[in-house]
């Protein structure tokens, strides 16, 4: 039995977890898409828009929520402020 309740232990947020991993597997899965397409080939105005959407998306995540979910997570459960300091030198 263990003695620790993953899912109640405060290093997990699966909000964190699942838009890290999702933002993670967006920006890869462009990788075999970008190679099986031809080089001399033109894009569509339709490939283009729907290529457009697929980046800001991405983005969105990576440089929006992702990091809002990590600093709400290191906030509330694992308690790391402004106010706290990491490692803080004694003065006794």
């Amino acid at each position: 039995m263990i003695a620790i309740d993953i899912l109640r232990w405060p290093g997990v947020n699966q909000a964190f977890i699942v838009s890290f991993v999702i933002t993670t597997a967006m920006a890869l899965a462009v990788i075999p898409f970008g190679k099986r397409r031809p080089v001399d080939r033109k894009s569509t105005w339709g490939e283009a828009l729907v290529g457009a959407v697929y980046t800001f998306f991405t983005m969105f995540l990576a440089f929006g929520v992702v990091p809002h979910q990590f600093i709400a997570h290191a906030d509330r459960e694992l308690g790391w402020r402004k106010d706290k300091m990491l490692t803080a030198p004694s003065t006794s």
